[in-house]
C-alpha cells in the first residue's frame, strides 16, 4: 500500500501484469501476416534463366504471357540472347544479351571480348522485321559476308580460303546467326561515319522480334 499523494486519502492501486505476445517464428508467414493485419507479398518463382516469373527479361518489367511461337534457343540460353551486327565492321553477328531500358534505350551486353553498347531512341531512324532468308540473299549482306569469312585472323590456325573450306561453327555463326527471327534498325551516326548505318539483331522467335519492334 502506497503513500497518500498530497495528503489525500489512501488509495488502493493495483499492479495490473502486462500481457506480452511473442513474435511468430521468422518463417511463420501465416502468423506475421495474422500480427500484421495484412498479407505479405509472395516470392515469385524463377525460371531456368534466373529471371522471376512474370516478369520479362528482355523488358525488365512485368508482361503478360505470351505466344512467342517456336524457338530457336539453345538448351541453356538466356531468352535475351541476341545476335547483332553493324553494317560498316566485318566482324559479323557476334551474341549479346539485351535489355530494353525506358531511359537507355537497347542496351546490349557483350558476351564476347567486343565491348557493351546501347542504341537510344532518339538516335533509332526507322525499325522493321526482315526476312532472314531474304536478307542472306541480298547481295549487299552476301559481300559484307564474304568479306568477313575472307579474314583470316577468324579462321582457327593458318589463313584458309573461305572459298574452298567449310567455315568452323563459330565462324559460320557470324555470317549467318543461329536465330531466324531478324530486327533491322536504322540507326543515326554522324556525317563523317554515313549518316546512319544499319543494325542487324537476331533475336530467338517470332514473339521477341515482334515486342523489340513495338518497343521503339
Amino acid at each position: 500500500r502506497p503513500a497518500p499523494c498530497d495528503g489525500g486519502d489512501l488509495q488502493d492501486y493495483q499492479l495490473t501484469g502486462l500481457s506480452y505476445v511473442p513474435p511468430p517464428p521468422a518463417d511463420s508467414t501465416a502468423s506475421l501476416e495474422a500480427l500484421l493485419g495484412t498479407a505479405l507479398p509472395k516470392k515469385p518463382r524463377s525460371w531456368a534463366t534466373g529471371a522471376p516469373q512474370g516478369v520479362d527479361p528482355l523488358f525488365g518489367q512485368a508482361h503478360s504471357p505470351r505466344i512467342e511461337g517456336p524457338s530457336c534457343a539453345r538448351p541453356g540460353e538466356p531468352v535475351n540472347k541476341v545476335y547483332v551486327q553493324f553494317s560498316n565492321d566485318l566482324e559479323g553477328f557476334l551474341p549479346y544479351t539485351l535489355v530494353i531500358s525506358e531511359t537507355e534505350g537497347l542496351e546490349f551486353a557483350s558476351l564476347t571480348r567486343t565491348p557493351d553498347f546501347a542504341l537510344s531512341p532518339a538516335s533509332i531512324l526507322r525499325i522493321g522485321r526482315v526476312d532472314a532468308e531474304t536478307l542472306l540473299r541480298d547481295a549487299f549482306f552476301a559481300s559484307l559476308s564474304r568479306s568477313i569469312l575472307e579474314r583470316p585472323e577468324l579462321w582457327p590456325g593458318a589463313c584458309v580460303d573461305a572459298t574452298s573450306a567449310v567455315p568452323p561453327a563459330a565462324l559460320e555463326e557470324r555470317v549467318r546467326p543461329p536465330y531466324n527471327a531478324i530486327v533491322q534498325l536504322s540507326v543515326r551516326r554522324p556525317l563523317a561515319e554515313g549518316g546512319q548505318v544499319l543494325v542487324f539483331v537476331a533475336v530467338q522467335s517470332d514473339g521477341l522480334a515482334a515486342e523489340l519492334t513495338q518497343s521503339c
